[in-house]
């Protein structure tokens, strides 16, 4: 739903064409799905990824919306802290120059492959590790 939503924002009212804009963008576009109404920002921040830890980045903490859904997938009666799956976070695509080209369509009975794969990707391309010459 996330992905179906931020590419139907961007053919109506276009892509951001600012950072600053980008902030804004996603705390405006909003939709309403039965009885609620929320932001891009409060599904990606307080439902799909709602107890795990926030961007360390200071703007983050007044700019990221601070609401509750009685349905946030990692608040929910079942799961800890510890049962949290960081891979989703390299699953969601806000479409930014960091996110894959193309968002796969995810399947239950192959869900942790696709995740890993998700993962593999997105760190392969932002990721550099060099090895420095030992000084003697």
């Amino acid at each position: 739903l996330y992905h179906v939503m931020v590419m139907h924002a961007y053919l109506v009212l276009g892509v951001p064409d600012s950072s600053f804009k980008w902030v804004s963008y996603f705390s405006m576009i909003a939709y309403q799905c039965s009885d609620d109404i929320f932001s891009l920002a409060e599904l990606e921040h307080c439902i799909i990824r709602a107890q795990m830890s926030s961007p360390s980045q200071f703007v983050a903490k007044f700019a990221l919306p601070k609401s509750h859904y009685r349905f946030e997938l990692a608040r929910s009666k079942r799961s800890s802290p510890t049962e949290l799956d960081f891979r989703i976070n390299f699953a969601l695509n806000c479409g930014s120059m960091t996110n894959p080209r193309s968002v796969p369509i995810y399947k239950a009975n192959i869900l942790s492959e696709q995740l890993n794969s998700s993962m593999r990707e997105y760190v392969s391309k932002s990721v550099k590790v060099t090895r420095s010459p030992k000084s003697g």
